[in-house]
């Protein structure tokens, strides 16, 4: 757990056997790392599969023909939440084995925005490079598009709720409860706030959020791009309890 010593403005908020929960934010970690995680990140993100963000973040390119592509997006996500939102990293002696990302009320775009410049490093400009800056931008647009008429329909004001881009746990350590470690974790910052978390997932964790206590606002199929339609449910939570 050497990691952990390395820089005390790290905070562990939750720990179980050997695997903590640290608060990231505006700390972040080193890129080498990032770009270490990139890759069990993209992959996992490929097996789920998880739709919608790989439709929004890479349109039709695959993951097996475009593993750059989306190794660089990932990288670069985990400092940009880092540096605009609240990035918790689940740690063990091998490394890195899981990240959860939230936002606070109102700044869920940033990370996604090609004005934001972290200037950090260089690979969002090489995602960017690869995917199409122009083709991506669109992408966001129409999500941010279909998706509003959704909350519009649900006469929900997302900007008043905590957010969330993305849970993750490596392939190689999933269903050891580190997700639930997670999102444990973020609940409580919610929850410290007085306020709720709103998150819009793929049916493929659907089972995963409704054992942690979330409820179904709606249910919805999309069609982004050349993508085919996809399933995505919109879910809150309370955050009454840490």
């Amino acid at each position: 757990m050497n990691r952990l010593g390395q820089n005390m403005t790290t905070q562990v908020i939750r720990k179980e056997g050997n695997t903590h929960v640290v608060n990231l934010s505006r700390v972040g970690i080193p890129l080498e790392e990032a770009k270490v995680a990139s890759e069990w990140i993209a992959k996992a993100f490929a097996q789920a599969p998880a739709e919608p963000a790989l439709a929004i973040f890479f349109g039709p390119a695959s993951y097996e023909e475009n593993r750059e592509m989306h190794e660089a997006f990932w990288a670069s996500h985990l400092g940009r939440v880092a540096k605009s939102g609240v990035l918790l990293g689940a740690l063990n002696s091998e490394g890195w084995q899981g990240f959860r990302c939230l936002f606070p009320p109102g700044q869920g775009w940033q990370p996604y925005s090609v004005e934001y410049d972290t200037g950090i490093d260089n690979t969002w400009e090489r995602f960017l490079e690869l995917t199409g800056k122009e083709a991506y931008m669109n992408r966001v647009q129409e999500w941010g598009r279909l998706t509003g008429k959704t909350h519009k329909e649900l006469d929900l004001t997302v900007d008043q709720f905590f957010t969330t881009s993305m849970i993750v746990v490596n392939p190689s350590n999933q269903r050891q409860g580190i997700g639930r470690l997670l999102d444990e974790a973020a609940r409580e910052i919610v929850h410290s706030h007085g306020t709720k978390l709103f998150v819009r997932i793929h049916e493929h964790i659907l089972s995963f959020y409704l054992k942690q206590g979330y409820r179904v606002l709606a249910s919805e199929t999309f069609t982004l791009g050349e993508v085919k339609p996809f399933l995505v449910h919109f879910l809150i939570h309370d955050c009454l309890t840490s």
